[in-house]
């Protein structure tokens, strides 16, 4: 399969499976790559029939020259990373609330 950059919907099972994403990508670029090929590693994935799920994105000009900075050509080195994600992730709760919708 393709491309799963844009928007992706993943179950909480197959999320665990493959580790979830990288932590060794910053910025922008090639974490949906990576995504593709820990999917792809893993059984692939498919996409929605037409008229199902579909988005819009939000018109937004590009920005030039992404794609050569050094936090890019760090993340083309981290490609094919397979080892880093879920079980890696290190995070410290700082705040918690609960908020229900209407109230």
């Amino acid at each position: 399969s393709g491309n799963v950059g844009g928007a992706l919907i993943i179950t909480k099972e197959m999320y665990q499976k493959i580790n979830g994403y990288s932590n060794n990508f910053g910025g922008w670029g090639r974490e949906d790559d990576n995504m593709a090929l820990r999917l792809n590693k893993n059984g692939g994935y498919d996409s929605l029939p037409p008229g199902d799920g579909r988005y819009k994105e939000l018109k937004h000009p590009r920005i030039m020259g992404l794609d050569q900075t050094e936090q890019f050509h760090q993340n083309v080195a981290n490609a094919n990373d397979f080892a880093s994600g879920l079980s890696d992730l290190k995070y410290e709760v700082i705040e918690s609330t609960t908020s229900f919708y209407g109230q």
